[in-house]
């Protein structure tokens, strides 16, 4: 869960459909206590195709509406990208780590991507 563009963008690991899901949330600026601190702004939406593998928990959203993340299976370590725009997509895979990947993060203006690597 994280803030872009003045939203608040909630991404989870679904198990039973074994893709990547994500719902935005405006947040409600009104003081009114009888009103609702977040707002519905997408109804949860299914980002990627069913894919068996361990997605890290970290990721970031590029200011072109690019979702990057980190995923590992058969012992190998990936970096991907999707589009937020699309739903049922395969991931793209930008790189294959030779040990392991994690942290993935990025800088103030979502220009650079770090992530943690290091070999057996």
């Amino acid at each position: 869960m994280f803030f872009h563009k003045n939203k608040l963008y909630l991404i989870w690991i679904d198990q039973i459909t074994n893709s990547l899901w994500y719902k935005i949330f405006e947040i409600n600026i009104n003081n009114d206590k009888n009103t609702n601190y977040l707002i519905n702004f997408t109804s949860s939406k299914q980002l990627t195709k069913p894919f068996k593998c361990n997605y890290d928990s970290t990721f970031v959203i590029s200011n072109k509406d690019k979702l990057f993340g980190l995923y590992e299976k058969e012992e190998k370590d990936f970096l991907f990208s999707i589009d937020l725009n699309k739903e049922k997509q395969e991931l793209i895979v930008l790189r294959e780590f030779e040990g392991f990947a994690s942290s993935l993060g990025c800088n103030e203006d979502k220009t650079l991507l770090s992530w943690l690597e290091w070999n057996y």
